[in-house]
Protein backbone atom coordinates (compact mmCIF):
# COMPACT_ATOMS: atom_id res chain seq x y z
CA UNK A 1 0.00 0.00 0.00
CA UNK A 2 1.11 3.41 -0.67
CA UNK A 3 2.57 5.62 2.15
CA UNK A 4 -0.59 7.28 3.27
CA UNK A 5 -0.11 11.40 3.56
CA UNK A 6 -1.49 13.98 5.71
CA UNK A 7 -4.81 14.22 3.52
CA UNK A 8 -5.28 10.36 4.20
CA UNK A 9 -4.95 10.38 7.62
CA UNK A 10 -8.05 12.69 7.71
CA UNK A 11 -10.26 10.20 6.58
CA UNK A 12 -9.33 9.10 10.14
CA UNK A 13 -13.31 9.89 11.30
CA UNK A 14 -15.16 9.63 7.85
CA UNK A 15 -14.20 6.02 6.97
CA UNK A 16 -16.50 3.56 9.66
CA UNK A 17 -16.75 0.46 8.04
CA UNK A 18 -15.22 -2.68 10.13
CA UNK A 19 -12.20 -3.49 8.68
CA UNK A 20 -10.91 -7.14 8.18
CA UNK A 21 -8.91 -8.65 10.63
CA UNK A 22 -6.91 -11.43 10.53
CA UNK A 23 -6.07 -14.35 13.32
CA UNK A 24 -2.82 -15.37 14.33
CA UNK A 25 -2.61 -19.06 15.75
CA UNK A 26 0.01 -20.11 17.34
CA UNK A 27 1.08 -23.66 18.56
CA UNK A 28 2.88 -23.94 22.03
CA UNK A 29 4.55 -27.73 22.85
CA UNK A 30 5.68 -28.55 25.96
CA UNK A 31 7.16 -25.49 27.60
CA UNK A 32 5.24 -22.08 26.57
CA UNK A 33 7.00 -20.02 24.51
CA UNK A 34 5.69 -16.65 23.84
CA UNK A 35 6.43 -14.49 20.98
CA UNK A 36 7.35 -10.60 21.59
CA UNK A 37 5.04 -9.25 19.60
CA UNK A 38 1.62 -10.53 18.43
CA UNK A 39 -1.67 -9.20 18.03
CA UNK A 40 -5.15 -10.23 16.60
CA UNK A 41 -4.85 -7.48 13.79
CA UNK A 42 -1.80 -7.42 11.53
CA UNK A 43 -0.48 -4.00 12.86
CA UNK A 44 2.82 -2.36 12.05
CA UNK A 45 5.38 -2.21 15.01
CA UNK A 46 6.29 1.26 14.76
CA UNK A 47 2.96 2.34 14.81
CA UNK A 48 2.56 1.05 18.44
CA UNK A 49 5.03 2.27 19.71
CA UNK A 50 6.75 -1.56 20.18
CA UNK A 51 10.59 -3.06 18.88
CA UNK A 52 10.72 -6.67 18.15
CA UNK A 53 13.53 -8.64 19.50
CA UNK A 54 15.36 -10.88 17.18
CA UNK A 55 13.49 -14.13 18.28
CA UNK A 56 11.07 -15.31 20.85
CA UNK A 57 11.75 -16.34 24.78
CA UNK A 58 10.60 -18.68 27.12
CA UNK A 59 8.57 -17.30 30.23
CA UNK A 60 10.70 -15.27 32.83
CA UNK A 61 10.83 -16.14 36.19
CA UNK A 62 9.48 -13.50 38.55
CA UNK A 63 12.70 -11.17 39.33
CA UNK A 64 14.41 -11.54 36.29
CA UNK A 65 14.99 -8.16 34.27
CA UNK A 66 13.56 -8.97 30.89
CA UNK A 67 11.48 -7.01 29.20
CA UNK A 68 9.81 -8.35 26.30
CA UNK A 69 8.23 -5.33 24.77
CA UNK A 70 9.77 -1.87 24.63
CA UNK A 71 8.45 1.34 23.89
CA UNK A 72 9.62 3.42 20.98
CA UNK A 73 11.43 6.82 22.20
CA UNK A 74 9.88 8.77 19.70
CA UNK A 75 6.30 7.66 17.96
CA UNK A 76 5.44 9.73 15.11
CA UNK A 77 3.45 8.06 12.93
CA UNK A 78 -0.52 8.17 14.13
CA UNK A 79 -3.24 10.23 12.56
CA UNK A 80 -4.52 13.51 14.08
CA UNK A 81 -8.22 14.08 14.55
CA UNK A 82 -6.97 17.92 14.43
CA UNK A 83 -3.88 18.71 12.72
CA UNK A 84 -4.77 22.71 13.28
CA UNK A 85 -5.38 22.11 16.99
CA UNK A 86 -2.86 24.31 19.21
CA UNK A 87 -4.23 22.75 22.95
CA UNK A 88 -2.06 20.58 24.66
CA UNK A 89 -4.59 19.68 27.25
CA UNK A 90 -7.91 17.46 27.51
CA UNK A 91 -10.20 18.23 30.50
CA UNK A 92 -11.92 15.78 32.84
CA UNK A 93 -15.56 15.76 33.07
CA UNK A 94 -17.32 14.14 36.09
CA UNK A 95 -21.31 12.23 36.68
CA UNK A 96 -23.32 9.98 37.65
CA UNK A 97 -26.05 7.85 35.97
CA UNK A 98 -28.65 5.69 37.45
CA UNK A 99 -29.05 2.29 35.54
CA UNK A 100 -31.70 -0.37 35.63
CA UNK A 101 -31.05 -2.88 38.06
CA UNK A 102 -28.65 -1.27 40.36
CA UNK A 103 -29.59 -0.07 43.47
CA UNK A 104 -27.68 3.33 43.50
CA UNK A 105 -26.00 5.59 40.66
CA UNK A 106 -23.01 4.77 38.90
CA UNK A 107 -20.42 7.64 39.35
CA UNK A 108 -17.42 8.32 36.26
CA UNK A 109 -15.10 10.46 35.20
CA UNK A 110 -14.47 10.87 31.36
CA UNK A 111 -11.26 12.85 29.54
CA UNK A 112 -11.97 14.34 26.36
CA UNK A 113 -8.39 15.12 24.39
CA UNK A 114 -7.35 18.50 23.26
CA UNK A 115 -9.70 20.26 20.96
CA UNK A 116 -12.78 17.60 21.30
CA UNK A 117 -15.02 20.69 21.65
CA UNK A 118 -13.90 22.35 17.81
CA UNK A 119 -15.13 20.39 15.61
CA UNK A 120 -18.87 18.99 16.31
CA UNK A 121 -18.33 16.53 13.71
CA UNK A 122 -15.67 14.79 14.76
CA UNK A 123 -15.97 11.33 16.52
CA UNK A 124 -13.57 9.10 19.15
CA UNK A 125 -12.68 5.68 20.06
CA UNK A 126 -13.30 5.17 23.43
CA UNK A 127 -11.60 3.29 26.31
CA UNK A 128 -12.87 2.17 29.70
CA UNK A 129 -10.56 1.77 32.62
CA UNK A 130 -11.75 -0.11 35.84
CA UNK A 131 -9.88 0.62 38.84
CA UNK A 132 -8.81 -1.91 41.42
CA UNK A 133 -9.83 -3.11 44.81
CA UNK A 134 -10.84 -0.42 47.08
CA UNK A 135 -10.12 1.98 44.20
CA UNK A 136 -12.48 4.40 43.08
CA UNK A 137 -13.38 6.40 39.72
CA UNK A 138 -10.49 9.14 40.83
CA UNK A 139 -8.22 5.98 40.24
CA UNK A 140 -6.67 6.00 36.97
CA UNK A 141 -6.99 9.82 36.82
CA UNK A 142 -4.32 10.00 39.94
CA UNK A 143 -2.22 7.43 37.98
CA UNK A 144 -2.05 10.61 35.42
CA UNK A 145 -4.61 8.49 32.46
CA UNK A 146 -5.22 11.89 30.86
CA UNK A 147 -1.30 13.37 31.28
CA UNK A 148 -0.19 10.08 29.29
CA UNK A 149 -2.67 11.02 26.81
CA UNK A 150 -2.33 14.09 26.27
CA UNK A 151 0.83 13.77 25.46
CA UNK A 152 0.42 11.11 23.37
CA UNK A 153 -1.84 12.65 21.67
CA UNK A 154 -0.17 16.07 21.50
CA UNK A 155 2.75 14.51 19.94
CA UNK A 156 0.96 13.01 17.47
CA UNK A 157 1.61 9.21 18.86
CA UNK A 158 -1.80 8.11 19.00
CA UNK A 159 -5.29 9.41 17.71
CA UNK A 160 -7.15 11.78 19.95
CA UNK A 161 -9.49 9.57 21.90
CA UNK A 162 -11.77 9.27 25.02
CA UNK A 163 -11.06 7.18 28.41
CA UNK A 164 -14.45 6.41 30.90
CA UNK A 165 -13.44 5.83 33.85
CA UNK A 166 -16.28 4.19 36.10
CA UNK A 167 -16.22 3.76 39.93
CA UNK A 168 -18.11 0.59 41.50
CA UNK A 169 -18.94 1.50 44.34
CA UNK A 170 -20.57 -0.75 47.25
CA UNK A 171 -24.05 -2.31 45.32
CA UNK A 172 -23.17 -1.91 42.37
CA UNK A 173 -22.25 -4.46 39.67
CA UNK A 174 -19.79 -3.12 37.24
CA UNK A 175 -20.59 -5.14 34.25
CA UNK A 176 -24.12 -4.61 34.09
CA UNK A 177 -23.70 -0.78 34.69
CA UNK A 178 -21.61 -0.75 31.94
CA UNK A 179 -23.70 -3.09 29.51
CA UNK A 180 -26.85 -1.80 30.72
CA UNK A 181 -26.45 1.71 30.97
CA UNK A 182 -23.29 3.49 30.62
CA UNK A 183 -21.60 2.61 27.56
CA UNK A 184 -24.99 3.85 25.99
CA UNK A 185 -25.27 6.80 28.17
CA UNK A 186 -21.81 7.77 26.54
CA UNK A 187 -22.18 6.60 22.99
CA UNK A 188 -25.45 8.93 23.22
CA UNK A 189 -23.89 12.09 25.01
CA UNK A 190 -20.49 12.14 23.89
CA UNK A 191 -19.23 12.12 20.23
CA UNK A 192 -18.22 8.23 20.05
CA UNK A 193 -17.55 5.71 17.25
CA UNK A 194 -19.99 3.42 19.07
CA UNK A 195 -18.60 -0.16 17.17
CA UNK A 196 -16.87 -2.82 18.76
CA UNK A 197 -13.49 -1.77 16.88
CA UNK A 198 -13.48 1.54 18.30
CA UNK A 199 -14.28 0.45 21.97
CA UNK A 200 -11.80 -1.09 24.41
CA UNK A 201 -11.88 -2.32 27.92
CA UNK A 202 -9.08 -2.24 30.55
CA UNK A 203 -8.12 -2.40 33.93
CA UNK A 204 -5.33 -3.19 36.58
CA UNK A 205 -5.35 -5.12 39.45
CA UNK A 206 -9.18 -6.83 39.73
CA UNK A 207 -10.44 -4.47 37.59
CA UNK A 208 -8.34 -6.21 34.89
CA UNK A 209 -10.05 -9.98 36.09
CA UNK A 210 -13.18 -7.73 35.17
CA UNK A 211 -12.30 -6.10 32.07
CA UNK A 212 -10.56 -9.97 31.03
CA UNK A 213 -14.56 -11.22 31.68
CA UNK A 214 -16.67 -7.92 30.32
CA UNK A 215 -14.86 -8.39 27.29
CA UNK A 216 -15.14 -11.96 26.55
CA UNK A 217 -18.55 -11.50 27.24
CA UNK A 218 -19.31 -9.03 25.29
CA UNK A 219 -17.50 -8.81 22.04
CA UNK A 220 -20.40 -6.98 20.64
CA UNK A 221 -19.43 -4.01 22.50
CA UNK A 222 -15.52 -4.59 23.19
CA UNK A 223 -13.41 -4.38 20.11
CA UNK A 224 -10.02 -4.96 22.76
CA UNK A 225 -9.23 -5.89 26.39
CA UNK A 226 -6.74 -4.28 27.99
CA UNK A 227 -5.39 -6.34 31.38
CA UNK A 228 -2.73 -4.90 33.42
CA UNK A 229 -1.31 -6.80 36.76
CA UNK A 230 -4.89 -8.88 36.47
CA UNK A 231 -5.86 -10.53 39.26
CA UNK A 232 -7.73 -13.44 37.40
CA UNK A 233 -11.07 -13.89 39.11
CA UNK A 234 -12.36 -17.08 37.08
CA UNK A 235 -11.31 -20.82 35.95
CA UNK A 236 -9.96 -22.01 33.06
CA UNK A 237 -13.36 -23.61 32.39
CA UNK A 238 -15.57 -20.71 32.54
CA UNK A 239 -12.64 -19.16 30.27
CA UNK A 240 -13.04 -21.21 28.01
CA UNK A 241 -16.96 -21.12 27.84
CA UNK A 242 -16.76 -16.98 27.36
CA UNK A 243 -13.84 -17.99 24.34
CA UNK A 244 -16.13 -20.59 22.10
CA UNK A 245 -19.03 -17.90 21.86
CA UNK A 246 -17.07 -16.02 20.37
CA UNK A 247 -16.52 -16.09 16.72
CA UNK A 248 -12.92 -15.82 15.73
CA UNK A 249 -13.85 -13.11 13.43
CA UNK A 250 -14.95 -11.12 16.49
CA UNK A 251 -12.41 -11.87 18.85
CA UNK A 252 -11.10 -9.04 20.78
CA UNK A 253 -7.23 -8.14 20.80
CA UNK A 254 -6.07 -8.42 24.17
CA UNK A 255 -2.68 -6.91 25.99
CA UNK A 256 -1.53 -8.25 28.98
CA UNK A 257 1.72 -6.55 31.16
CA UNK A 258 2.73 -7.46 34.47
CA UNK A 259 5.42 -6.48 36.89
CA UNK A 260 8.22 -9.22 37.29
CA UNK A 261 7.86 -9.37 41.01
CA UNK A 262 4.06 -8.98 41.05
CA UNK A 263 2.42 -11.72 43.96
CA UNK A 264 0.09 -12.29 41.50
CA UNK A 265 2.93 -13.11 38.29
CA UNK A 266 1.93 -17.28 38.58
CA UNK A 267 -2.18 -16.31 38.02
CA UNK A 268 -1.25 -14.23 35.35
CA UNK A 269 1.41 -16.41 33.65
CA UNK A 270 -1.42 -19.52 34.08
CA UNK A 271 -3.86 -17.47 31.94
CA UNK A 272 -1.37 -16.67 29.02
CA UNK A 273 -0.40 -20.26 28.94
CA UNK A 274 -3.99 -21.27 28.75
CA UNK A 275 -4.68 -18.70 26.40
CA UNK A 276 -2.00 -20.07 23.64
CA UNK A 277 -3.04 -23.81 23.96
CA UNK A 278 -6.56 -22.05 22.84
CA UNK A 279 -4.88 -20.77 20.01
CA UNK A 280 -4.86 -17.36 21.39
CA UNK A 281 -1.61 -14.96 21.05
CA UNK A 282 -2.06 -12.04 23.49
CA UNK A 283 0.08 -8.73 23.48
CA UNK A 284 2.67 -9.23 26.31
CA UNK A 285 4.83 -7.09 28.43
CA UNK A 286 6.63 -8.02 31.30
CA UNK A 287 8.42 -5.34 33.01
CA UNK A 288 10.22 -4.53 36.81
CA UNK A 289 7.97 -3.73 39.32
CA UNK A 290 5.80 -4.34 41.87
CA UNK A 291 1.70 -4.54 42.14
CA UNK A 292 2.21 -1.22 42.99
CA UNK A 293 0.69 2.27 41.67
CA UNK A 294 4.47 2.90 40.54
CA UNK A 295 4.30 0.69 38.12
CA UNK A 296 1.10 1.00 36.93
CA UNK A 297 1.88 4.38 36.33
CA UNK A 298 4.99 4.48 34.55
CA UNK A 299 3.72 1.74 32.35
CA UNK A 300 0.61 3.90 31.67
CA UNK A 301 2.08 5.70 27.79
CA UNK A 302 3.15 2.16 26.39
CA UNK A 303 -0.53 0.66 26.93
CA UNK A 304 -2.18 3.51 25.59
CA UNK A 305 -0.10 3.23 22.73
CA UNK A 306 -0.66 0.15 22.16
CA UNK A 307 -4.88 0.76 22.00
CA UNK A 308 -4.10 4.13 20.11
CA UNK A 309 -1.84 1.44 17.38
CA UNK A 310 -4.81 -1.12 16.70
CA UNK A 311 -7.42 2.11 16.36
CA UNK A 312 -5.30 3.72 13.41
CA UNK A 313 -4.23 0.70 12.16
CA UNK A 314 -8.01 -0.43 11.64
CA UNK A 315 -8.25 3.21 10.50
CA UNK A 316 -6.18 3.31 7.86
CA UNK A 317 -7.04 -0.32 6.35
CA UNK A 318 -10.42 1.56 5.75
CA UNK A 319 -9.10 4.69 4.29
CA UNK A 320 -7.09 2.58 2.12
CA UNK A 321 -10.08 0.66 0.93
CA UNK A 322 -12.24 4.58 0.47
CA UNK A 323 -9.30 5.42 -1.21
CA UNK A 324 -9.22 2.39 -3.61
CA UNK A 325 -5.00 1.59 -2.60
Amino acid sequence: MPSVDQQTLRFYTTCNRRPRRSAVRLQADGVLHLLLFVSLFIVPIDSIGLTKPASAAPLPAPGSNLALVQPSPTPETAASAHPDCTETHGQIEQGEIEVNGQPRPLPFRVYLPPCYNDDAGQRYPVLYLLHGLLGTDAQWDDLGADEAADELITQGAMPPFLIVMPWERNGLTIESALVDGLVEYIDQNYRTRPQAIWRAIGGLSRGGGQALEIGLRHPDLFGQISLHSPAILHGDPLILSWLKGIPVESLPAIWIDIGLRDSLFPSTAHLIEFLFQQDIAPTLQFNEGDHLPAYWESNLPTYLRWHGGLWQAAQLEQCAEVLGY
